[in-house]
């Protein structure tokens, strides 16, 4: 070959490497179908709740096939993990707008800011969903059990480093923040009202 043959073949990709470029490309265009399917899969489970989570039901909500799910998520257990993420990385989207992770509270604060928030309408379906998971985590019905004690933690963790105290003490009071959290909301789906007192309302102690 010639000095300019060689040259020109330098220049051009080899069919190995243009194989490589299209796999890759085609990897970013399936992970992205696969994101929107999951958002549109996530919007359907918000709506109808998380019993609704099964196979072929959600394919037929979404307009496609069990098949085609079954390409991007496995199995049940999957599809089922896959889309608890996805609503939980929104909600701590919604968590972060009312409250910066550089703004810090006291625990009664932190508690009333979360209890408002929780509030919200455009929450409550979340919140509809949080308690459809811990009933079936309290069966030991998985991948609930283990998703749930994930994004607990996940919380426990939010709420700890925005709580203004020394950092050997945020883990622990927040633990207790969530759990009085996790009350109000029990008490709130029973029909039962429920509030935050402020400061001043608080009991004194008696001497």
């Amino acid at each position: 070959m010639s000095e300019a043959g060689r040259g020109h073949a330098r220049g051009m990709p080899n069919n190995k490497s243009r194989g490589a470029s299209r796999s890759i490309a085609g990897e970013e265009r399936g992970a992205e179908k696969r994101s929107r399917i999951l958002q549109r899969l996530a919007d359907e489970v918000l709506l109808t709740g998380l019993d609704a989570a099964s196979l072929r039901p959600l394919a037929n909500a979404i307009g496609t096939s069990d098949r085609m799910l079954l390409y991007y998520f496995p199995n049940k257990e999957t599809l089922v993990t896959s889309i608890l993420g996805c609503i939980v990385q929104r909600m701590l989207t919604i968590l972060d707008e009312r409250l910066p992770s550089k703004r810090l509270l006291d625990s009664e604060e932190m508690l009333r800011t979360l209890w408002r928030s929780l509030r919200e309408p455009r929450v409550h379906p979340y919140m509809q969903i949080w308690l459809e998971l811990a009933a079936h985590a309290a069966r030991g019905k998985e991948p609930h059990r283990t998703v749930g004690a994930s994004i607990a933690k996940g919380l426990i963790d939010w709420i700890a480093v925005r709580l203004s105290l020394a950092k050997r003490d945020q883990r622990r009071e927040a633990v207790s923040v969530l759990t009085r959290l996790e009350g109000m909301l029990l008490l709130d789906a029973f029909g039962i009202e429920t509030r935050v007192p402020r400061s001043r309302e608080r009991r004194k102690p008696v001497p």
